[in-house]
């Protein structure tokens, strides 16, 4: 009997032991609904019952909680979200763990990461610093808006995103690790990079860099604007995206046939280079250019074509992005593809039908013509003032209701050339 007794005080005993208290209440219910075998009243937790030990995922994502003291004794861990909470600190973690969300919260340093960790997301906290050990295993970092002023060596892991925008980092452990594909480090205060010649992505806007890696061999998306740059390197084929405005730049390098976006606004340019036919948006605003390139026909949205201001004179040529403003340009001499030293405006005739009716005119005309791309139509008075600018479709009626009775001259001007005609009105 005194045999027994001794293995039920025992067993008690060990059972005692094995309890914790959870001090956070939200935390704690939320273990009554997923391990309710294992917890008991006055916010025990018994670590050693079977549950515990085979959960494999915590969601406590926005649940108001201040303290995850109880979260390491899940010995089979691999998934915490423990993100927008109230946490300051976390406790040691399981050494299973492979994806931690703690971001939105108010974390002032996080503890040892497990070996096993392959995602980690601590963004927008109050970190000022990173545990120094940053395991081999982790391909994806992201710890955005905290107060970094400098990361771990990265050399050993196999990262391939790292997201370390917004913080105060000065400089960059060298050298990255060849599998970084993806890198956001926009608003710091880097003033130069480590090598990056195998990245496809790369934003460093908003840091106090002077110039960037003279390699990169595969990137496609590359936002350096708002530094303090005054070149870039050797642009690859591969770059469907470049951004450099905002800086001292007062020439391009030749652009890749791939790019299909250009800003290059803000800067010092006196000329840009050939526009590939792969773009779609462009905006070039104040600089000082006073020669535009050929304006490739894939310029169609006039949400995304910025061109003013400038101190050109005219254009090389007329794309559908333009607006009534930029249509109502003059076209460049024939012969001076760049738009420099004008000496008059071509003007030939279309090859196309144009029927203007009725004649003279009243209140208003009809223009008709078959040329499928946009035109704008201009209107002069007989002291040369511009009076009326409008686009105009295959037939289009023209309001001039409010112009004087006189003899006016009109112009069709299209992508290829203008024709003029005299239009009267009478009243």
């Amino acid at each position: 009997m005194k045999k027994i007794l001794c293995i039920v005080s025992l067993f008690c005993f060990l059972k005692t032991k094995a309890q914790i208290t959870i001090p956070d209440i939200k935390f704690f219910t939320y273990l009554q609904n997923v391990v309710p075998s294992a917890v008991y009243p006055g916010n025990l937790l018994d670590t050693a019952d079977a549950s515990v030990k085979s959960l494999t995922q915590i969601n406590i994502s926005n649940d108001s909680i201040h303290d995850l003291t109880g979260v390491q004794y899940f010995t089979s861990l691999n998934y915490l979200d423990c993100s927008y909470n109230f946490l300051n600190h976390l406790p040691s973690l399981p050494h299973t763990l492979q994806f931690l969300f703690c971001q939105k919260n108010a974390i002032t340093g996080l503890p040892a990461l497990p070996s096993t960790i392959q995602i980690v997301n601590c963004g927008y906290n109050l970190l000022t610093a990173l545990p120094y050990t940053i395991p081999t295993n982790i391909f994806n970092f992201n710890c955005e808006h905290n107060l970094l002023s400098s990361l771990p060596p990265l050399s050993t892991t196999n990262l391939v995103y790292l997201n370390c925008r917004y913080n105060n980092i000065i400089s960059f452990p060298a050298p990255f690790p060849g599998t970084l594909e993806q890198l956001d480090c926009s608003h710091n205060k880097l003033t130069n990079l480590p090598s990056i010649s195998y990245l496809q992505y790369l934003d460093c806007s908003y840091n106090n860099l002077n110039s960037l890696c003279t390699t990169m061999y595969g990137i496609q998306y590359l936002f350096c604007d708002s530094n303090h740059l005054t070149s870039l390197p050797v642009l690859p084929n591969t770059l469907v995206n470049l951004d450099c405005g905002l800086n001292q730049l007062t020439s391009l390098p030749a652009l890749p046939n791939s790019l299909g976006a250009l800003g290059c606004y803000s800067n010092s340019l006196t000329s840009l280079p050939t526009l590939p036919d792969s773009l779609q948006f462009l905006s070039c605003s104040y600089n000082n250019i006073s020669c535009m390139p050929n304006f490739p026909g894939t310029l169609t949205d006039s949400m995304q074509f910025y061109i003013d201001p400038n101190p050109y004179t005219c254009l090389p040529n007329y794309v559908t992005a333009m607006g009534v403003t930029d249509l109502a340009k003059p076209l460049c001499t024939a012969g001076n593809p760049n738009g420099c030293f004008i000496a008059g405006i071509e003007k030939t005739n279309f090859k196309t039908p144009l029927s203007i009716y009725p004649s003279p005119a009243q209140n208003n005309f009809t223009i008709e013509t078959n040329f499928a791309d946009k035109q704008v139509l201009q209107l002069f008075d007989v002291n040369g003032k511009l009076v009326l600018v409008q686009s105009i479709t295959s037939t289009t009626t023209i309001d001039v209701s409010y112009l004087n009775a006189g003899v006016y001259s009109l112009a069709i001007v299209n992508s290829q050339n203008i024709q003029s005609k005299k239009l009267v009105i009478v009243k």
